[in-house]
């Protein structure tokens, strides 16, 4: 069953991706936000046993591919899939990190904005890779920086000095060492222009001397 390059175009739309081996491609099961349920992995893994090699692919896209698919079973694949609530999908892909539901360090929710721009325009097929990525604070797990669009949270740390203790936890926190307090003579200094957003001096702050300024970066590529 060779592919010519019109059945290629249409093996790819409808979410398979043509191997090197002959007459075998790979199914690209697409999750949302990085999120798979149990279910969902329960009908990847039969159909990796019955019809691949018993083993999947984890993308660097948070997709699951599923290599070794004859061609002619596509069919059946895609309606298996399909009954167990995996869509399978090429084009555009959008990532995100656990974000503000799950992460200690995160500031903004990146799975609703992933799953938002999802319905928007994943798998859009456009003339290059392009790719969309949320990280939820300047740890930047997603490493978004590399995507078309990145976006990535962060905090403008605002400094209430009257509720100060000069207790220099937010000092020790920081972790670019741009904070420094003086607790004999009562001061407390913070070089914005050097601050990488991360918030860390808010959280260790325990008597609201300092708060969060929530917003994002946009760190294109």
């Amino acid at each position: 069953m060779a592919l010519n390059a019109k059945s290629y175009l249409e093996l790819k739309k409808n979410g398979f991706i043509r191997q090197k081996q002959e007459n075998f491609c790979s199914a690209r099961c697409k999750s949302s936000a990085g999120e798979f349920t149990v279910a969902q992995l329960m009908t990847i893994k039969n159909v990796a046993e019955k019809f691949g090699k018993n083993f999947i692919h984890i993308t660097s896209r948070q997709g699951i591919d599923i290599p070794f698919i004859p061609l002619e079973k596509i069919d059946e694949v895609k309606k298996i899939l399909s009954v167990g609530g995996v869509e399978v999908v090429t084009g555009m892909t959008i990532t995100a990190c656990k974000g503000t539901e799950i992460c200690n360090f995160a500031w903004i929710d990146t799975t609703r904005l992933a799953k938002n721009f999802q319905k928007l325009f994943g798998g859009r097929e456009l003339p290059h890779k392009f790719k969309i990525g949320f990280s939820g604070c300047p740890n930047d797990c997603m490493k978004v920086s590399t995507n078309d669009i990145g976006i990535k949270g962060g905090v403008i740390p605002m400094s209430f000095v009257e509720n100060c203790k000069f207790c220099g936890a937010c000092a020790v926190a920081c972790p670019v060492k741009i904070i420094s307090v003086n607790r004999k003579e009562k001061i407390f200094s913070l070089d914005s222009e050097k601050c990488i957003n991360c918030g860390r001096c808010v959280r260790a702050c325990h008597f609201d001397a300092l708060r969060a300024e929530v917003g994002f970066k946009n760190v294109s590529s």
